[in-house]
């Protein structure tokens, strides 16, 4: 999914929920880069996914990139 957001293939992208894939701290910051080829973003679900500290530090930073993000879901990510 990250290559496919860096690469610009989805620009108008709204939603994106990968609730449940392990992606991991590693996952969530390459996740978290590649946000702003996605400016149409405004929800993301990323429930129980192991992203850790690391990983929602990323994502926090990348915040910026996105400015029509309104939900962004990090429940159960130890």
């Amino acid at each position: 999914m990250v290559q496919v957001l860096s690469a610009g293939a989805v620009p108008r992208l709204e939603v994106l929920n990968l609730c449940g894939n392990k992606i991991g701290g590693k996952g969530a910051t390459a996740l978290a880069e590649s946000l702003e080829c996605a400016p149409l973003l405004r929800e993301v679900d990323l429930e129980r996914n192991r992203i850790g500290d690391k990983g929602a530090i990323a994502l926090a930073s990348a915040l910026l990139s996105a400015p029509l993000l309104k939900e962004l879901r990090l429940n159960n990510n130890k």
